[in-house]
């Protein structure tokens, strides 16, 4: 073990992206090229003004040519002649705009602009008059067509490329675009952010850690699986990253940025229609053999599948145990969609040989979740997994959320001993709370208190109250780790600026416990440096980056699924 993490210090590739790299987050021209060419083509494949309008130019053009050949003086030559071919050819291509509005370039000044002799040219009102009146017919049929016809026609056009435009909108919008090729040419530094590959994440209805990893990853490096195409986190991820001008401009959408499938179809053919896998999506993945070995670099593709198995809010921290049939993507769905992605990556040619890729599949859930069978007999999430070979990695949900309280409060209890020591060497009188493992939880739910109180008591943590150290005399509950979790993260802060304001507890040992990723911009405009927090997204999107890097990197998944089930991730 310390012979990979030695090698991953030194040698390991960022293949996941941070709030630096939204500077290759904009849209590209050759983004802008694709997109204009799907909603073209899709023009032309439908009924539209486009064939009136090519047999129009035609029409005119033709007109044009038999009005030009009419203004030559009579030749024994044939018309193959190359000036007097060159001659008629410029007359009609001259006359295609003026027939716009009834209009008629004359043949003289079309000739002596091509330094075509003029001899050879008769103006028509010297032409005979049989000739004459075959000019006005022409000349009439041309206008005719050209000016109300074919501006008709162009005019109309507008408004099929604005419904086609609507169409491709549409269509982003409900999640059924396929993506973009990406094959654009790159500059050095597009090329290394691309080398790593895009994460396809199922997301359920909703999923606030997927928002999360879309805001520090780009939306070129995860590829979400949504089922509803109404619901609002879906719209406004759309509006963020699809559109041009992002939440504050146009709402059109130009860019796919997800994929839509319905709840309970995802083993169906007619669900993933449409989407493929384009192979700038596959990560190159060392084997664990060259990492221990330090064998020749040789890369294989590996498709990374990630899936989001808790409920989709964000509000984790309460710890009550559900059953599977609760949230929004259960166990069967999620198999059921990795095994049809796999399938779209077998045999990929890639340069200039077909190779098999291997597929990463990752489920974060809590595995203690209850799973009834039709018998009525009841397993855990865990065990369903295990046994159905369900998911490569597995990362318990719960268990992330309580090794991260863990770690908070152990670090807030050391320093607070610390602090105790340096009161006890000068005389001070000790908290007779302080030296145990007391942590106060500031919450008006009552479901949340139980289940966070009896999840704790298992790492030691004797979980009250605020109103319980307040009624004790002896007690100063500012030395004692607060938990602050309010119904929302804006009623959180402000109780936690009130704690701190009117002296109740010092803003180094509250913590917050944030309900969603956008709890974490309102905390960070607060301007409460000193206040830890725990945020259920940001936990799991450096879980699902962390089992990312490893397998990249080629660390075995044995290792990895130990690694996370030790918590050692959270440790540090």
């Amino acid at each position: 073990t310390n012979k990979i993490d030695n090698v991953l210090s030194t040698n390991s590739p960022k293949i996941y992206g941070s709030d630096s790299d939204h500077v290759l987050d904009r849209l590209t021209f050759q983004e802008r090229v694709e997109t204009s060419l799907r909603m073209t083509t899709r023009v032309f494949n439908r009924h539209s003004p486009i064939n009136a309008i090519s047999i129009g130019l035609i029409s005119v053009f033709g007109i044009g040519l038999v009005e030009g050949y009419t203004t030559l003086t009579p030749k024994k030559s044939s018309l193959l002649e190359w000036s007097r071919f060159r001659f008629v050819y410029r007359y009609a291509l001259a006359q295609v705009i003026p027939s716009v509005i009834w209009g008629t370039q004359p043949a003289t000044v079309i000739a002596a602009n091509i330094n075509f002799d003029l001899r050879n040219v008769v103006e028509t009102n010297k032409l005979p008059p049989y000739k004459c009146l075959r000019m006005g017919i022409l000349g009439a049929l041309r206008g005719a067509i050209s000016g109300s016809i074919l501006l008709a026609q162009i005019l109309s056009l507008t408004t099929v490329l604005q419904d086609a435009q609507n169409s491709f909108s549409k269509k982003i919008y409900n999640g059924k675009e396929p993506p973009l090729e990406n094959t654009y040419l790159k500059t050095k530094a597009q090329k290394e952010f691309d080398s790593s590959g895009v994460v396809i994440r199922f997301a359920g209805k909703e999923s606030d850690v997927t928002a999360y990893s879309m805001m520090k990853m780009g939306r070129r490096k995860i590829w979400p699986i949504y089922e509803d195409p109404e619901n609002d986190v879906v719209k406004s991820l759309v509006r963020e990253y699809g559109t041009v001008g992002g939440q504050e401009k146009s709402d059109i959408a130009i860019l796919p940025i997800y994929w839509q499938v319905p709840g309970g179809q995802y083993g169906k053919a007619e669900s993933w229609r449409g989407m493929f896998v384009p192979q700038t999506w596959l990560f190159r993945a060392k084997s664990s053999a060259q990492l221990l070995l330090h064998a020749k670099e040789e890369t294989k593709p590996m498709l990374i599948l990630e899936a989001d198995g808790t409920p989709g809010d964000g509000s984790c921290v309460s710890f009550f145990n559900k059953s599977d049939e609760n949230y929004d993507l259960d166990l069967m769905e999620v198999a059921q969609g990795f095994c049809c992605l796999a399938r779209m990556t077998r045999n990929l040619n890639i340069g200039n040989e077909v190779k098999d890729s291997r597929v990463l599949r990752v489920l974060l859930v809590d595995q203690n979740a209850k799973v009834q069978s039709g018998g009525g007999r009841a397993k855990t999430a865990g065990e369903v997994i295990n046994e159905l070979q369900l998911a490569d990695v597995t990362i318990n949900s719960k268990e992330a959320i309580v090794k991260s309280l863990d770690r908070w409060l152990k670090k807030a209890h050391n320093r607070i001993a610390s602090m105790e020591d340096e009161s006890s060497a000068k005389g001070t009188n000790i908290d007779i709370f302080s030296t145990k493992k007391t942590v106060i939880l500031k919450t008006r739910s009552n479901e949340r208190f139980k289940s966070i109180k009896k999840e704790l008591s298992k790492y030691g943590y004797d979980v009250i109250d605020k109103s319980n150290v307040t009624n004790h005399k002896q007690t100063n509950p500012t030395k004692i780790p607060m938990l602050v979790y309010e119904r929302t993260s804006s009623e959180t802060i402000y109780m936690i600026r009130n704690l701190i304001d009117t002296g109740v507890a010092e803003p180094e040992n509250i913590c917050a416990l944030i309900s969603g990723h956008e709890g974490l911009a309102d905390l960070s405009a607060s301007k409460l440096e000193k206040v830890g927090h725990i945020c259920s997204s940001e936990i799991y999107h450096e879980a699902f980056a962390y089992v990312r890097d490893q397998a990249v990197n080629g660390v075995d998944l044995k290792l990895i699924q130990s690694d996370l089930d030790c918590g050692k991730l959270w440790l540090n």
